[in-house]
């Protein structure tokens, strides 16, 4: 038997079985999920599970009134790791039924890592997208992972010990603060330059890492600093021994220093003490991409040395009509939200 469950009845038993499973400490400690309970009261969080206790498909879903229905989406957090086809198609098949049921326009599924075409997920009705990511292996030796390295690269890191960068750990809320504030001048920087629905991440939502990620050592602001001068940093979260690049922030200030190449050198070498199987740079552009701003985020990126992976992310569409209507209205409502959240 196949049931849904709302995160907030599971009990402590099936979380304690759930706490070594990727999928659901990704889902149930990640920040994505803690900013989406913060921004909405209407926002739930569900798994579905079979009669063993498996978990079979976690997610998150807007239920909104009825007049605000074309806003409802159902996310699924990370893709299931079980291999059984026929349960995970009885998933899927509960999860379409309940958003049909709840009114959500469309379910997004934020990534299926699998090397090979995704054809079970076309087969639920997904339209699915590639895309790529670059994975740095930090079991590797030290020496390994520096000759991996771009020469520029390691010049640069050099440069920035020369120029007397230090990397640190945040520990206080005001290191996050002025981290968000760079982080925004960072996105408004790459917005004028032509990025494309991009929107910084509010003060709250960092607010709600800081405060349940941080302790429980599932996310790590790393901060590249000369002097007072703050120049660049990176928020890394963590589960199942693998870390992941979620944010990161530049300043012009001292830019030639190369201190945003030390500050990820860092966290390579620092995830390599922690003993985790990977660290992912967060998505990278096609080989193809031809938008100068996005050939420099892909070079910088593989200049670490990474392997080029492939993930898949995808929708099932469930009301065509409000579908439409929530892509017309979302950039504005995004733009409504960015003026009156309070950074």
């Amino acid at each position: 038997m196949i049931k849904i469950v709302k995160v907030k009845e599971i009990s402590d038993s099936v979380k304690q079985k759930f706490s070594s499973h990727p999928d659901f400490t990704v889902f149930h400690e990640s920040g994505f999920l803690l900013s989406y309970q913060r921004r909405s009261r209407f926002t739930k969080a569900f798994i579905i599970i079979d009669d063993k206790q498996q978990l079979l498909i976690p997610f998150i879903t807007n239920i909104f009134p009825l007049c605000l229905s074309f806003l409802n989406e159902a996310l699924i957090i990370a893709s299931p790791l079980y291999q059984n086809s026929h349960i995970l198609a009885d998933g899927f098949e509960m999860l379409t039924k309940f958003c049909i049921k709840k009114k959500v326009a469309v379910v997004s599924l934020s990534a299926y890592y699998q090397e090979k075409n995704p054809d079970f997920l076309k087969k639920q009705g997904f339209i699915v997208f590639s895309n790529n990511t670059f994975i740095i292996n930090p079991q590797k030796s030290e020496q390994e992972l520096w000759l991996a390295l771009h020469k520029k690269n390691r010049h640069l890191i050099k440069k920035a010990g020369r120029m007397a960068v230090k990397i640190k750990l945040a520990q206080k809320w005001q290191d996050w603060q002025r981290y968000h504030h760079l982080y925004k001048e960072t996105i408004n920087r790459a917005i004028k330059k032509g990025g494309k629905n991009l929107s910084a991440k509010s003060l709250d939502e960092f607010r709600a890492v800081y405060q349940f990620l941080s302790p429980k050592k599932n996310a790590h602001l790393f901060l590249a600093e000369q002097g007072a001068d703050l120049l660049a940093g990176a928020l890394i979260l963590n589960a199942a021994q693998k870390a992941y690049f979620w944010t990161g922030a530049t300043s012009l200030q001292k830019r030639s220093y190369g201190a945003n190449n030390l500050l990820h050198w860092e966290i390579i070498t620092w995830a390599r003490k922690q003993g985790f199987t990977s660290y992912d740079l967060g998505g990278t552009p096609d080989v193809n991409e031809q938008d100068p701003l996005k050939k420099a985020i892909r070079c910088f990126k593989k200049d670490f040395g990474g392997e080029e992976k492939f993930f898949f992310t995808g929708q099932k569409v469930l009301g065509p009509w409000a579908y439409r209507l929530r892509r017309l209205a979302m950039p504005a409502l995004i733009k409504l939200y960015d003026k009156t959240v309070k950074n």
